[in-house]
């Protein structure tokens, strides 16, 4: 006798459960069957509320059941298996969606950013949190607008309970959305630099040093949306310009591999470092205190020599004496320019 297995069922009430959320959102979601299906359970494509499409397709994996949700770690899991390639190089963005009976809702991640940040897993695992929640509410707010590649559709309150939450995925959320918004916002940037004072340096997102950076402005920032007023960057520039040394410190640490070049944070952190008034005396502070890494006081040297040109020779001359073959390319550089124009 043939058996209707539970597996199936469960199943089931997953895909059922997605198509409700998408359909009800008046959406399109295409199921794609069974023995059809090499790792894709649904292509969908996002449809405005008078009814025209949006331009905007992606593509689901769909999971369905307890076992893949961790109540200790509060996240969900599932095997990538000999789908990574696969998904990688899909045409279309491609989300995984699971749905945990237990909590009667669902929780989404991003496939192929998840497996570009993580190249060597063999399994898709993410935290749960109110930013990747899959319901009807949910896909309006957040899912549909970050599909579309808009901001989440959601109040200043709400923006700043996220930024305030102790999960980091929220955090980064509410501060771009912040951001996207609600730039005219004076509470926008106090959020901003809130954030940046609290948290450690390697706590603190990339993202968020660009966002300030948009105060003094760079020449490789893009920016799309409300123009950023003159009294708010007012306002925002005396927030900055309050940065202590530890600030400063804190800013210098942020700088990753990629080091001080165009489109790197270090170039963001660069320009934030350059707007604040004190900033050259607590960088030659950095550049004379023995006890920091030859690679923080490198930094700041480099930093000084962006914003003083010759002025700042004494100090790169102090660290090329011990050592820094970079300080000693800046010495060339400055000399020959006549300052330093590492963006040129």
């Amino acid at each position: 006798m043939p058996i209707y297995r539970k597996s199936a069922v469960v199943s089931k009430i997953g895909i059922n459960y997605t198509r409700c959320i998408i359909e009800g959102a008046g959406c399109l979601f295409q199921q794609i069957d069974q023995e059809n299906d090499l790792g894709v359970d649904a292509i969908c494509e996002l449809v405005n509320a008078d009814g025209h499409p949006e331009n905007h397709l992606f593509a689901l994996q769909i999971k369905s059941g307890d076992s893949y949700f961790n109540e200790t770690s509060t996240s969900c899991s599932f095997s990538i298996g000999t789908h990574r390639e696969y998904w990688a190089k899909y045409k279309v963005p491609v989300y995984a969606i699971v749905y945990v009976p237990k909590l009667s809702t669902a929780y989404w991640v991003d496939v192929k950013q998840f497996l570009k940040n993580n190249p060597d897993t063999s399994t898709v695992s993410f935290s749960i949190n109110r930013a990747n929640q899959f319901d009807e509410e949910k896909f309006l707010s957040y899912f549909k607008p970050m599909v579309a590649g808009r901001g989440p559709n959601i109040s200043l309150e709400e923006s700043l309970l996220l930024a305030r939450s102790h999960n980091d995925d929220e955090v980064c959320l509410g501060l771009t959305t912040l951001f996207r918004r609600f730039p005219n916002t004076l509470q926008t940037w106090d959020e901003l630099v809130r954030v940046f004072k609290i948290r450690e340096a390697s706590e603190i997102p990339g993202f968020l040093i660009y966002i300030l950076a948009h105060i003094p402005w760079h020449g490789d920032i893009a920016y799309h949306g409300e123009d950023i007023e003159p009294s708010t960057k007012k306002y925002a520039s005396e927030l900055i310009d309050s940065f202590n040394e530890a600030d400063i410190r804190k800013l210098l640490l942020m700088i990753d591999d990629d080091g001080i070049q165009r489109g790197s944070v270090g170039q963001s952190i660069e320009a934030v470092i350059n707007s604040i008034g004190c900033a050259p005396s607590y960088l030659i502070n950095i550049i004379n205190n023995v006890d920091d890494s030859m690679d923080l006081r490198e930094a700041a040297a480099f930093i000084l020599a962006v914003d003083k040109g010759v002025e700042a020779l004494p100090y790169l001359k102090e660290l090329a004496s011990g050592g820094s073959d970079i300080c000693d390319l800046i010495i060339q550089d400055v000399i020959e320019q006549d300052g330093f124009y590492p963006y040129s």
